[in-house]
């Protein structure tokens, strides 16, 4: 951070950061990844903002509560800067140990001072002061449950109310509980390295790392940024979640075949079936955007790869790009509601309602149908998501196989991921779901069939 900066930009930046997230401008680890790189951040300081970012989002719903005990109009009324101001100060005060609360209260004053008015300033101070002095409420106050574990836990009612029907309660709150743990940095090593020659590079390079716990290839990343190593530029590593992992392992992939990502981006299952099945093989990347198309092709380039093409399309419309069975393994990692990945995308639980969900399965459905026909006799189609919804996963895919009896559900999938130790899965139907709880990881669904050769599916 530059020196000739005021003490409170950090801060300062935070507030600003978490209004455009407040009104719907951006998203937050976009705009932490272009702040964090746009400026000389200390380790520390960057390491801070990201905190206060990312906590104050995780944990809106019980900083909202503290400060309606303290604030005599609806939050909702303030502007939004003064309510993000309130929200960020308030986690800090009770979340940040090293962070000590006269410290917070003075620096929301001065941001206060220079974004509004001597009036504004003034309540700002009130709000914080009467906390101080007071302390923080408690919340056995809350006389409906549901409310008060919507605040406890810091998520919608109505999607405790959800994970509850489809988990039960206790399982519910653990994944609640989850998705309010700064989730930790994974990456891929290719498979031309060796894992453990791979973690020397990067300690090297000053980036500490332990084992993945669920992907054969992975690695857990315990401090240090990785995007700014020689190991990363070079190719030997890229940054995918261990549950994403799964979902390519589970395509299994072998050397010398054709691959179609029908919805590739951001393109870490497209990059690794192009590691797995080599120069002889091909990979078709295909997504509606043509932008993250654009993106996956600067991580082919970096990862020197070529044998991946990528296409601009509609998953619903494949067959006006590709002819039909052309593939030896289809991949449908389908677009989704998200709730899988609440904990690097906070402010998905707050800006989403149950009722914008509800077209999703006829979506994913369409794409399902479409891509089967894409696939050739014997092959093997995977469809994954990165929510845990069942009215996305288990119940499309089962769904999905009904209306295809010439797919044969991969009965041993758990087993040959080596997820034994989840607790939702369907052997008969081929699919697994991996709370976030679980391992430490996104929250994911897999599930694999294999489609059968033309003489079997006549004689059916």
């Amino acid at each position: 951070m530059n020196k000739t900066e005021p003490s409170y930009s950090l801060r300062y930046t935070a507030a600003a950061l978490l209004e455009r997230v407040e009104t719907g401008q951006a998203f937050s680890h976009l705009l932490l990844h272009h702040e964090l790189a746009g400026k000389a951040w200390s380790r520390e300081d960057a390491g801070l903002l990201t905190e206060i970012v990312y906590g104050t989002l995780r944990r809106q719903n019980t900083l909202d509560y503290v400060l309606g005990v303290f604030v005599n109009k609806p939050i909702a009324r303030l502007d939004a800067w003064v309510r993000v101001l309130l929200r960020m100060s308030v986690y800090q005060m009770r979340y940040l140990d090293r962070v000590p609360d006269h410290a917070v209260v003075d620096e929301a004053v001065k941001i206060a001072k220079q974004r509004g008015n001597k009036g504004v300033s003034g309540f700002v101070n009130g709000v914080l002061r009467s906390l101080q002095r007071k302390g923080f409420p408690d919340t056995s106050a809350i006389d409906n449950k549901e409310e008060r574990l919507a605040v406890d836990y810091s998520h919608p009612a109505w999607m405790l109310k959800e994970w509850q029907a489809a988990y039960g309660e206790e399982t519910a709150l653990r994944i609640a509980e989850a998705n309010n743990v700064t989730p930790k940095t994974n990456v891929r090593v290719s498979p031309e390295a060796e894992l453990e020659d791979v973690r020397e590079m990067l300690e090297q390079e000053g980036i500490q790392t332990t084992r993945g716990v669920i992907a054969e290839k992975a690695l857990i990343v315990e401090k240090g940024n990785v995007l700014v190593t020689e190991t990363y530029q070079n190719g030997y590593i890229t940054v995918q979640d261990e549950s994403s992992m799964k979902a390519g392992e589970a395509l299994m992939v072998e050397e010398n075949m054709d691959v179609l990502d029908a919805c590739a981006a951001p393109g870490g299952k497209s990059t690794d079936a192009a590691e797995r099945t080599g120069p002889g093989g091909s990979v078709a990347a295909h997504d509606l955007s043509a932008k993250k198309l654009t993106q996956i092709e600067e991580q082919v380039a970096r990862l020197r790869l070529e044998n991946i093409e990528t296409a601009a399309g509609d998953a619903r419309q494949l067959t006006t790009t590709f002819p039909a069975r052309t593939f030896d393994r289809v991949l449908v990692d389908a677009p989704c509601s998200g709730l899988g990945v609440i904990r690097k995308k906070p402010e998905q639980k707050w800006a989403k309602k149950a009722e914008d969900f509800e077209r999703l399965p006829e979506i994913q459905h369409e794409i399902l149908n479409e891509a089967v026909s894409m696939l050739r006799f014997n092959g093997r189609i995977v469809y994954s998501t990165c929510t845990i919804r069942p009215e996305e996963n288990e119940q499309v895919w089962e769904a999905f196989l009904h209306r295809h009896p010439e797919l044969s559900p991969d009965h041993e999938l758990t087993d040959k991921l080596k997820l034994s130790e989840i607790e939702h899965f369907s052997s008969d139907y081929g699919w697994c779901t991996i709370l976030p709880h679980e391992y430490g990881t996104d929250g994911f669904f897999i599930a694999a069939a294999v489609k059968n050769n033309q003489e079997e599916t006549e004689g059916a």
